[in-house]
């Protein structure tokens, strides 16, 4: 080996070790979502990634549970501030501080080489605000109906549910080859939200789209994302922010859920739980 080379090696793993020496080791485990005030109201999460600060310096973004090395710690007292992150419309590439959860802070003391566990909590933010959050469960009803392009409806049933006792499908066949449905309320804002999402919980053995219509009108609707077959239950969080702010004024709003025996070549049911749009 190339004399030169070897002694690079030697003093990489030399400061390597140094480094690790001198680190600690924040061990950050899978958040906990915690309502005590409303426990009736089955707020699931799927929080994928805590984004950590160290003494107001940001760390990074992290999959947890995850072990983090962290350098030069004040050994008395540490501010660490967890922020609970997701995944942007259930994309891997898109993640983002989820803006309506509370970050996790704690005041801890740190000695060097030690690893601390941290079992971060989050919950609602007071401020935030929902739409559908009674409907979206389907126990004491559907909140879709079919649309006159769609050859079948939605009905509740209680086989494939994600919380509590009913949820809604949507299916296709050979027969009933298309559907498409929309919310039969539609929603509207008084004022200028920073963000909107639509949280839900699905199970899907078919592709599917979502969108929204504008002013109740069918020829008036715009396309999200299609959503992608799931054989098993999934929180998904849905970003409508571009399709609904810049056309708030004046407008309500409606979801719909579309798919058909063309696209996807097979049939099958989406099943759908726990929809709330959230802003």
């Amino acid at each position: 080996m190339n004399k030169k080379l070897f002694i690079i090696i030697l003093c990489i793993l030399s400061s390597c070790g140094k480094e690790s020496e001198k680190a600690s080791f924040l061990s950050i485990q899978n958040f906990s979502f915690v309502d005590p005030e409303s426990p009736s109201l089955w707020f699931d999460e799927n929080i994928t990634d805590a984004w950590v600060t160290v003494n107001g310096n940001f760390i990074g973004a992290f999959e947890t549970p995850s072990n983090i090395p962290i350098l030069e710690l004040e050994e008395s007292t540490n501010d660490i501030r967890i922020s609970p992150g997701i995944k942007e419309n259930g994309i891997s590439g898109s993640r983002i501080i989820y803006p309506f959860y509370n970050f996790y802070e704690i005041t801890e003391s740190i000695n060097t080489g030690e690893t601390k566990i941290i079992y971060p909590e989050t919950s609602y933010q007071e401020e935030v605000n929902f739409k559908f959050l009674t409907q979206g469960k389907f126990e004491l009803g559907n909140m879709f109906e079919a649309t006159e392009n769609s050859d079948t409806i939605p009905f509740t049933q209680n086989e494939e549910v994600f919380e509590g006792l009913k949820s809604c499908a949507l299916c296709i066949d050979d027969t009933n080859q298309s559907f498409q449905v929309i919310t039969i309320d539609n929603f509207s804002f008084d004022e200028f939200p920073a963000y909107v999402f639509l949280e839900m919980n699905f199970k899907s053995s078919i592709n599917f789209k979502i969108g929204l219509v504008k002013n109740e009108d069918l020829q008036n609707k715009a396309e999200h994302m299609q959503i992608y077959k799931s054989e098993n239950w999934k929180k998904i969080y849905l970003n409508l922010s571009q399709l609904i702010i810049p056309n708030i004024s004046n407008s309500s709003f409606q979801i719909y859920f579309e798919s058909n025996m063309l696209d996807n070549n097979l049939e099958g049911c989406v099943y759908l739980d726990n929809i709330k749009v959230v802003y």
